[in-house]
């Protein structure tokens, strides 16, 4: 059996994505790096970005919600295949990216962008990795055989 130490992700996800934004945001008060020299493009990327990402978390979490799965790092009875599952085992991860980078974007600020593969390089090894882990534990073949189907990512 598995440590659970092993298992759990070292921060949650949102609020991972959450420390690292407000980091990139508070270094460009300080020492401003912007994307782009007009202020609305960034608010023209951004903002349907922002908006396609919060669709993917609020879909993703009805889809585990149908399957009686708590998405809130609980122990977990079942494989979620279905919605965005069946063609990302990572969907919520995901669109955690691209709310990220959506508001970078919209506050036109480049220092998210510097600290996002630490972000991601976190997410895959703090978190996706101990998930991963702890799913083929639990599931076995059926947790393998969704995972050769299925992308990490997209």
């Amino acid at each position: 059996m598995i440590a659970p130490s092993s298992v759990k992700p070292i921060a949650r996800p949102p609020y991972l994505y959450s420390y690292f934004l407000l980091a990139g945001i508070i270094v460009h008060v300080a020492l401003p790096f912007k994307i782009f020299e007009n202020f609305w493009i960034g608010l023209a990327i951004g903002l349907p970005l922002i908006c396609v990402g919060a669709l993917f978390v609020v879909s993703a979490v009805r889809t585990f919600q149908k399957d009686h799965v708590d998405p809130r790092f609980k122990p977990v009875g079942t494989i979620v295949d279905k919605g965005l599952f069946g063609y990302s085992r990572n969907p919520m991860y995901l669109a955690f990216t691209v709310v990220y980078s959506g508001i970078a974007l919209a506050v036109n600020s480049f220092w998210p962008f510097i600290l996002l593969p630490i972000v991601l390089g976190v997410m895959h090894y703090g978190v996706i990795r101990r998930e991963e882990r702890y799913l083929e534990e639990l599931f076995h073949d059926e947790y393998r055989a969704y995972r050769s189907r299925v992308r990490r990512w997209l």
